[in-house]
C-alpha cells in the first residue's frame, strides 16, 4: 500500500471501497467481504482513537490530527516554493 498521509479515514475508507475488488486480487484481503469490513470499521478519528480501531489498521495519531497528516506535504511545497524563490532571485 502507498503512503499518502494527507488522505484522512474518510479518503481511506473510499478507497478500500472503490478498489475492494483490485486489494482482493492483490491479497491484501481474502474475499470481498472482508475487504468491505474496512470501510465499516473507520469512523470519525476520535472514535477510531478511543476504541482501538486505530490500532487494529496500522493507523496512528497523525492520520488523525489534520495538522500531522499534512506537515510532510506542507514541508515538502515550502521546500519546492523556496527553491523556486531561490532560483529566481
Amino acid at each position: 500500500m502507498q503512503y499518502h498521509p494527507e488522505y484522512d479515514y474518510v479518503d481511506i475508507a473510499a478507497a478500500a471501497e472503490r478498489y475492494g475488488e483490485t486489494l482482493v486480487k492483490e491479497g491484501m484481503f481474502s474475499d470481498r467481504r472482508r475487504s468491505r469490513r474496512l470501510p465499516a470499521n473507520f469512523a470519525p478519528a476520535a472514535e477510531l482513537l478511543r476504541f482501538g480501531a486505530a490500532w487494529k489498521h496500522g493507523l496512528g495519531p497523525a492520520c488523525a490530527a489534520r495538522a500531522l497528516r499534512l506537515l510532510e506535504i506542507r514541508n515538502w511545497l515550502e521546500a519546492q516554493c523556496g527553491r523556486a524563490r531561490t532560483r529566481s532571485a
